[in-house]
């Protein structure tokens, strides 16, 4: 299956990216607080995967350090920073797998040490030594620990920018010693503008789906158009079309093409898109607002099964289930196809925590 697009670079890595969309208001604050000399010490930056969380510290980051510049050369800051190779920058986040090449799954202990004693050399040159960890919630527990007692007791002129998917997340000892920066997700007209400059081949009506769907994260709507999750997204609808009564057959064709061997990816898309599907249905049922994504084909869908009457109990369940899937079905090598099959029956099913599992 494909969807037509082009693949075109899209926008560079956090520290490299100078482009920073929707979130003037956070990054005011912080040169708010910075002019009036009340910059804190330690801030928490947090948002939704995606969203320009990394782009927003790092680019923190570099008007820091441009206050001191060589030469008033705020370019120079930039290509250092994008080359992590600024002396008064240190970044912490997972470190890569010299076997595997990907990140580990956590930051240690070994790693979150190398920050103190970074942060108590003097400024080289732009009178702040600056930290940003990016994924402050990949930090294990003696990680946490060993940043704690740093924001507890931070040398002079010394900021930490972390990006933390939820507060929550962190250590509360960590969170009650930050300024927090809550990043919304972008408007949908903002996005759409976006991704269209982005990816040139999209058409608007493709990229205000792409925008809705995404959930408001540029980062999100570009792996959904390099993964083919509007494609995915647009069968799902289909699949869907005619609930509660589902079309066993095609439910069958589709579960086996999407939890094949070679479709892993789009396996994990299909879970994605349809736990963000059923938060929206959700809103609907419990805030009466149907006025879900103004993507039309969703909207007849939603409202349709929104007006149904039946519970919010059931569709909470079903969300619950779809996400504890997703996180078992790699864990515990569970057949992709049964869990696809399990979740269609429970959206037949009067009670999606007894499904009939011989329904499929």
């Amino acid at each position: 299956m494909s969807d037509g697009f082009s693949r075109v670079a899209g926008p560079p890595e956090p520290r490299a990216n100078s482009e920073l969309i929707g979130h003037d208001e956070a990054e005011n604050i912080f040169l708010d607080s910075w002019g009036k000399g009340r910059l804190a010490h330690a801030w928490l930056i947090t948002g939704p995967a995606g969203i320009g969380k990394a782009t927003l510290a790092f680019r923190l980051a570099r008007r820091l350090l441009e206050k001191n510049a060589p030469q008033g050369d705020p370019r120079s800051v930039y290509r250092r920073v994008a080359a992590g190779s600024h002396a008064d920058l240190f970044t912490l986040e997972r470190p890569v797998d010299s076997q595997t090449g990907t990140r580990r799954g956590e930051i240690t202990v070994e790693v979150a040490r190398k920050v103190a004693p970074f942060l108590h050399l003097t400024p080289a040159e732009a009178g702040w030594r600056v930290v940003v960890i990016d994924g402050a919630e990949k930090m294990n527990r003696n990680a946490a620990n060993a940043i704690l007692k740093i924001v507890e007791e931070p040398p002079a002129n010394t900021v930490i920018l972390m990006t933390c998917e939820g507060r929550h997340k962190v250590l509360p000892t960590i969170r009650s010693r930050c300024q927090i920066l809550a990043l919304r997700p972008l408007d949908a007209s903002l996005m759409s503008s976006w991704l269209c400059r982005h990816r040139p081949d999209l058409d608007p009506k493709q990229a205000m789906a792409l925008a809705q769907i995404s959930a408001g994260s540029p980062g999100n709507a570009l792996r959904l158009v390099d993964a083919e999750g509007l494609g995915i997204y647009e069968e799902m609808l289909s699949l869907f079309a005619n609930l509660p009564c589902l079309d066993t057959a095609a439910a069958h064709e589709f579960a086996d093409r999407i939890s094949s061997s070679r479709g892993e990816d789009s396996f994990r898309m299909f879970l994605e898109l349809f736990a963000s599907w059923l938060v929206r249905l959700i809103r609907v049922i419990a805030t009466d607002d149907h006025s879900v994504t103004g993507l039309s084909e969703e909207d007849v869908l939603v409202n349709r099964l929104a007006a149904r009457r039946e519970g919010l109990d059931r569709w909470l369940n079903l969300w619950e289930k779809a996400v504890r899937l997703t996180a078992q079905t790699e864990s515990f090598l569970l057949d992709r196809k049964q869990v696809l099959l399990s979740l269609f029956d429970c959206l037949e099913g009067d009670d999606p925590m007894n499904c009939n599992p011989n329904r499929f």
